[in-house]
């Protein structure tokens, strides 16, 4: 396994192949989950909108700005490469210093001890947030009018199918319901005449 370059803030040599990821725009991060320390190359302030050090130094930290419905996702993420080699590949939203969330999508790997213990995460972070805003307007102009906002045509004629769909479905099966209580049919009946006056 090839060595992992220690990262630093500072003006340290970087390999060719994490100097194309950071001339990029991703970020390069290692992650000794012994110490729980981070260290970044790469501009985290365009990537995360996070300019406080100290919550790009600790790992613990660092969670604490992903979004909590994201959260148990990438954790499962890292425990299906801890324990099957599956790639940590996740997509998260972070909170930056301005209380907005960005997305992120997130690649590494871990490094192992000789006994086989997790001691390091080393991977690359990007910004996605144009990305999931693109998909979030091509969802909404695939349903609705461009210029009203309402349902379009299509999905409007797909919502009215459905609706009469459920509404055949429920009372199909009120019909066949034992208990259902039925109108009784009143049959007509020959008009009633008075009976004659005896004459006296």
């Amino acid at each position: 396994m090839s060595e992992i370059v220690p990262l630093v803030a500072d003006e340290t040599p970087l390999p060719d192949l994490v100097s194309v990821l950071v001339a990029s725009g991703d970020v390069f991060f290692t992650w000794d989950l012994v110490e729980d320390r981070l260290a970044w190359s790469g501009q985290t302030d365009a990537v995360f909108g996070i300019r406080d050090g100290a919550v790009l130094r600790r790992g613990e930290a660092f969670l604490k700005r992903v979004h909590p419905e994201d959260l148990p996702h990438r954790m499962l993420a890292v425990s299906r490469h801890l324990d099957h080699g599956a790639a940590i590949d996740c997509e998260y939203r972070v909170r930056g210093d301005d209380g907005e969330f960005r997305w992120v999508s997130e690649r590494a790997v871990a490094r192992m001890s000789a006994d086989g213990r997790a001691t390091a995460l080393t991977g690359v972070v990007r910004n996605i947030s144009g990305h999931k805003e693109s998909e979030r307007q091509l969802q909404f102009l695939t349903n609705h009018d461009a210029l009203t906002g309402q349902f379009n045509r299509v999905r409007l004629r797909e919502a009215l199918q459905h609706a009469m769909a459920a509404t055949e479905k429920a009372m199909s099966s009120a019909d066949r319901s034992p208990g259902r209580c039925r109108a009784a049919r009143i049959e007509p009946t020959a008009e009633r005449r008075p009976a004659p006056r005896a004459s006296h």
